[in-house]
């Protein structure tokens, strides 16, 4: 699939100063880690791919949606962890039927706003929730609320948080994962805890999908 890099502020020096503290944290969040699969099982996966660019087309879509305070007061917001990803259409979780969603998870015990987090897909297209989410909670919302599909061919989602700087409102790319036909459908086991991947052929026909609940354990159908 051929789409826009995922955005990422390490990219832009005006954003973030070289060496700056800012900087190391969000490179470390870029790292890759390649651990090897076990043919026909979930696998253990990296928690991010690909660093991502076009910090400035990001950045203005959004201050047009929120002022320069709102930016502020995410500093002190509790960070969010991506925690499923399905890209199998409805045969992710047969329960409810939703195509193409991704959840996150609240790991700290704080209530965290929302509308400090946003979702962005490869294409560039970003959707920002609303609400809470309380401490140990989960959220998930599908194709059709976020305003993008999840290829399984090949496809890209990251996860920002808006905060500030010393020249004004910016964000941080907390994750940023790879979909692929070999990893379709990825989950977290439990909520906020090692990834699995399962190829697109075995999570259509294992429905492991858990949109919206706990992922205290591996689904079993």
């Amino acid at each position: 699939m051929t789409g826009v890099s995922i955005p990422q502020p390490l990219q832009s020096p005006c954003r973030f100063p070289a060496g700056s503290a800012t900087s190391a944290a969000v490179s470390l969040v870029v790292l890759v880690l390649t651990l090897s699969a076990l043919p026909g099982r979930a696998q253990s996966v990296p928690e991010s791919d690909q660093p991502p660019e076009q910090v400035d087309e990001i950045l203005s879509e959004l201050t047009d949606s929120f002022d320069d305070e709102h930016f502020a007061d995410c500093e002190g917001v509790p960070s969010l962890v991506l925690n499923e990803v399905c890209a199998v259409g409805t045969e992710c979780d047969v329960d409810v039927r939703i195509a193409d969603y991704v959840e996150l998870y609240n790991p700290s015990g704080r209530v965290a706003d929302l509308s400090c987090f946003a979702l962005l897909s490869d294409e560039g297209i970003l959707f920002s929730p609303s609400g809470d989410l309380e401490g140990g909670e989960v959220e998930a919302w599908g194709e059709q609320t976020l305003g993008f599909r999840i290829s399984k061919a090949e496809d890209q989602v990251a996860l920002i948080k808006l905060g500030t700087e010393q020249r004004g409102p910016s964000y941080r790319v907390l994750e940023s994962l790879v979909i692929r036909a070999s990893r379709a459908h990825a989950i977290r086991l439990p909520d906020g805890g090692a990834w699995t991947y399962t190829e697109r052929d075995d999570a259509e026909d294992s429905h492991r999908g858990t949109f919206g609940r706990s992922n205290s354990e591996e689904p079993t159908r």
